[in-house]
């Protein structure tokens, strides 16, 4: 059967698409998020494995977002902005993705830490839960803020949950000592092992990228001492041999020194080595390295990274990304923080490493940033995930956003019309469609209340209308 005219269209736009991907170079932009009103400290990507709506979260202190009002918290879906709920009522420093029983039939909750007492109008010290329609406190909490959080499975395959583990600046947790750092199991705070000072960032990952995975966790912050044992300013924690250990000699150099960001990646891609842990922070040297801000450990001994980002230098978050699409290039880590200029570049507060070489992206941002992570705005659409990034800055490559930048492949398809009803238009009509079918299912863009298009009639579509009021659908 010979094919209509809008088949044939239909195929080449997507063909047309693919090769865009294909070509694509990448680029800063404001990701149409139109950004936040203050200080972006925290981003998490989630996908919709869990009862919280799939989205971009960000966290901070701020009290708009785009044209919502949001308590320093809320969530980019690739087309408008959700707040979550009443927010917190002081800042967010860090967020993570937390499932307390594992396999059970418990939903995977995002966690919230850093200065705020409530949550939602809840009483909640420094940490607290959103299960996608409410937030919810963590026992007593912390008494002190909250910098850094990790799911961490402690038995590896055994039959134990996951605990999360909180970092920071405090010394009780549930009312109980817990020196800088302590872990939650659903139910009850416990110490893992005091640290001598604050603990700022966590992350539980297979550092080797080994088969099979050999997940460990991982503390980074001003501490010299952890759990008793001397360890410079990071740690490693093992499911096999509970209990810290220190990286070699650690960090160290002239100024006050802190390890601030953790990221796995590979430095030649497909070829055969491990992937390594790098570790990003405000200090000069690794063990015996020469590092200035970045260095790799791979189980045994510190290297440096071409030098690391600049000195002074001070980096605060990195994580891996494949920007350019389906193009040729392959994965870089991208380290973001307060440094100028970044080795490589005239950039400012951002760098690339590919495994062997700096690259720049434009000229930087023009303040620091605090945070980084990959978000994909459509989905399993045409266009490839992209790296977004938050903090202080005004200007991206000199380009005017506020306080948060997309860098990737442009956007091949727009956000989609907000048209829950279907009639062409966003109006009040379309709140009635939302409403009436709230909490049903649907297949993202039948236009049946779905107005954000993810697939499910929520909070978010009421938002989706409002901020697209008035405008009218081709």
């Amino acid at each position: 059967m010979i094919p209509d005219r809008s088949e044939l269209i239909f195929a080449v736009v997507l063909s047309c698409a693919a090769i865009a991907r294909g070509q694509c170079a990448p680029a800063w932009s404001d990701g149409r998020t139109g950004g936040a009103n203050g200080t972006i400290r925290a981003l998490r990507s989630l996908d919709s494995s869990s009862a919280v709506s799939r989205g971009l979260y960000a966290g901070g202190s701020f009290s708009s977002v785009g044209p919502i009002a949001a308590a320093n918290v809320a969530a980019w879906g690739g087309h408008s902005w959700m707040p979550l709920g009443a927010g917190v009522n002081a800042e967010v420093r860090a967020m993570a993705m937390h499932d307390p029983d594992g396999d059970g039939p418990a939903t995977p909750m995002l966690i919230a830490g850093g200065v705020f007492t409530s949550a939602g109008f809840v009483p909640a010290s420094r940490v607290a839960a959103w299960d996608g329609v409410a937030w919810s406190s963590l026992g007593a909490g912390v008494n002190g803020h909250v910098a850094a959080l990790a799911s961490f499975d402690a038995d590896g395959a055994g039959p134990g949950a996951p605990v999360l583990v909180a970092g920071g600046g405090f010394t009780t947790a549930g009312g109980q000592p817990a020196k800088f750092v302590a872990a939650w199991n659903g139910f009850a705070w416990s110490a893992v092992g005091d640290a001598n000072n604050e603990v700022v960032t966590l992350a539980s990952v297979d550092p080797d990228g080994s088969e099979p995975a050999a997940t460990a966790l991982f503390a980074g912050g001003w501490f010299n001492s952890i759990g008793g044992v001397f360890a410079n300013r990071v740690a490693r924690w093992d499911p096999g041999a509970p209990g810290w250990s220190p990286l070699g000699d650690g960090l160290s150099g002239l100024f006050p020194n802190i390890a601030q960001c953790f990221a796995v990646f590979d430095n030649d891609q497909a070829g055969p080595g491990f992937s390594t842990l790098f570790v990003g922070g405000f200090y000069v040297n690794a063990g015996a390295v020469t590092a200035l801000g970045l260095a790799q450990w791979d189980g045994a001994i510190w290297s440096g990274v071409a030098g690391g980002i600049g000195f002074p230098a001070e980096a605060r978050a990195a994580v891996a990304l494949d920007d350019d699409g389906d193009g040729p290039g392959g994965q870089r880590l991208f380290v973001v923080g307060n440094y100028v200029p970044a080795v490589g570049g005239p950039a400012s507060n951002i760098a690339a490493w590919d495994g062997a070489a700096w690259a720049s992206l434009g000229a930087g941002l023009d303040i620091g940033a605090w945070a980084v992570a990959v978000f994909d705005d459509d989905g399993d659409g045409p266009d490839p995930a992209a790296l977004y990034v938050g903090g202080e800055f005004s200007l991206a490559d000199g380009l005017p956003v506020s306080r948060l930048a997309r860098w990737g492949c442009p956007r091949i398809t727009p956000p989609p019309c907000a048209d829950a009803n279907g009639d062409g238009a966003v109006n009040f009509a379309d709140i009635t469609a939302v409403l009436a079918l709230f909490g049903v299912d649907y297949s993202p863009g039948t236009g049946a209340g779905d107005a954000n298009h993810d697939g499910v009639v929520t909070f978010a579509d009421v938002t989706a209308v409002l901020s697209a009021w008035g405008m009218g659908c081709s």
